[in-house]
């Protein structure tokens, strides 16, 4: 839970000793009287106290409840928000993590604020334009208008919602600016083809057991044959002697332009073989009314198939990877002055 994002973070006070030659508690006073309600400043853009309490209420909260219960089975209090837990104290995680999230946010907002598609990027400003939002959606309602989402938005929904949609409308930019050829997508395609095995062709054996005609034996009596026999999964001895009359073999091509058929009928052993690189042999399951185990044959990567099935998805991946590179690098050189004297006050209520 600790922040690893490389962001260069400078207190209001490291900041007020350099200004003002050591006189702390000048600054300090001058500094309270510009922004009493500013946890932080990114890049110059304000985190408001009522953002970072929306966001930590809203969503980390929640996040810090399951990691302390997941990791140290402790379900947190209010008393216990203050204890110290195998070397952490929640509060302080807590506000640790809204911080980072809070900077995320914000490092998104001046993205959209740069490509001129969001000019108020203060929470103190979308709550005031909540109001005539929700007042128009209201209207929309009342007239049996086609609205989508709750009618009325709290302030934290309405900024979740304007984050996503500003994110598409700049990543809907970069598109516009950006010059994406087949010899790009197929590089990106071979740096990252582990992403994208679902879509390879892949031939597989298989051994099933049809419960919907086999009414006479259960799902643990079926599992229990096909343990027994699944080392045979090459069907070389499907026509011998040993295999029980239930147990069925049939050898199964899944194609990249078959797969949407494919997911409906086997979605749980594409699932499955996406992680399956090594030809092993699966674990028993059901699916479908039929308990199975599949071994994969062959995997084919053909990449002139791929490219051209996957063209549409393969151009979306990229942007959005370039998206997230640009992210990453705007949080890694963010300026970030934390208010210490609000931050610090900040408790578990």
């Amino acid at each position: 839970m600790k922040n690893k994002n490389n962001i260069i973070i400078v207190s209001f006070i490291s900041i007020a000793l350099l200004l003002f030659g050591g006189n702390l508690t000048n600054s300090r006073a001058k500094i309270e009287s510009i922004s009493p309600k500013i946890v932080a400043y990114v890049n110059d853009e304000p985190i408001e106290l009522m953002e970072f309490l929306d966001i930590m209420n809203n969503e980390e909260r929640g996040n810090l409840y399951n990691y302390f219960y997941q990791n140290y089975g402790v379900q947190l209090t209010s008393e216990t928000m203050m204890q110290e837990i195998n070397g952490e104290i929640p509060i302080h995680v807590l506000k640790e993590i809204t911080l980072e999230k809070a900077i995320f946010n914000k490092i998104e907002q001046l993205m959209a604020k740069e490509a001129g598609l969001w000019d108020d990027i203060s929470y103190s400003g979308l709550k005031e334009n909540l109001i005539a939002y929700n007042s128009k959606r209201k209207n929309m309602a009342d007239n049996n208008e086609t609205i989508y989402g709750p009618i009325v938005y709290s302030s934290y929904e309405y900024y979740l919602y304007l984050l996503s949609d500003k994110k598409i409308q700049v990543i809907e930019e970069m598109k516009k600016n950006m010059t994406i050829d087949d010899h790009d997508l197929l590089l990106y395609y071979k740096a990252n083809k582990d992403e994208y095995q679902m879509y390879d062709t892949i031939v597989t054996s298989m051994l099933y057991i049809d419960l919907d005609k086999q009414k006479d034996l259960t799902m643990e009596d079926a599992s229990y044959l096909l343990n027994n026999v699944k080392q045979r999964l090459d069907g070389s001895l499907i026509n011998g002697q040993g295999i029980h009359q239930s147990i069925q073999y049939m050898e199964y091509t899944f194609r990249p332009d078959n797969i949407m058929l494919d997911m409906k009928q086997y979605g749980y052993i594409m699932e499955d073989m996406t992680n399956n690189v090594v030809e092993g042999i699966s674990d028993v399951f059901y699916i479908n009314g039929k308990m199975m185990v599949y071994q994969i044959i062959d995997r084919i990567n053909n990449e002139d198939i791929v490219l051209g099935f996957l063209k549409n998805k393969l151009y979306n991946d990229y942007i959005n990877k370039e998206y997230e590179v640009l992210l990453k690098q705007n949080i890694d050189n963010a300026k970030v002055i934390i208010n210490e004297n609000i931050y610090d006050k900040i408790k578990e209520k």
